[in-house]
């Protein structure tokens, strides 16, 4: 399944659904979104295509084992990025 990038270091697959991850970090999504204003929800659409359609430019050689391998990388990545505030 093909990787999408979005925001936040979430990784969706291509029809933008979100893979299973912790449910704290789904409610902190929530109250980020809660948070948007309307211009940026009107913006949403736009950024989650642009987003897709880079992910599959940097992505359209790798194969589905490599995706994996990223995949798993970024998500350790992610958990070494500080939740709030600067860097420790």
């Amino acid at each position: 399944m093909p990787l999408v990038l979005h925001p936040g270091h979430d990784l969706h697959d291509q029809t933008g659904e979100a893979n299973e991850g912790d449910p704290s970090e789904m409610n902190d999504l929530a109250d980020k979104q809660d948070a948007l204003t309307d211009k940026a929800r009107k913006m949403k659409p736009r950024l989650r295509r642009t987003l897709r359609k880079w992910t599959r430019i940097l992505t359209k050689d790798l194969t589905p084992e490599e995706e994996e391998t990223l995949r798993e990388l970024l998500d350790k990545m992610t958990a070494n990025a500080p939740r709030k505030g600067g860097i420790e």
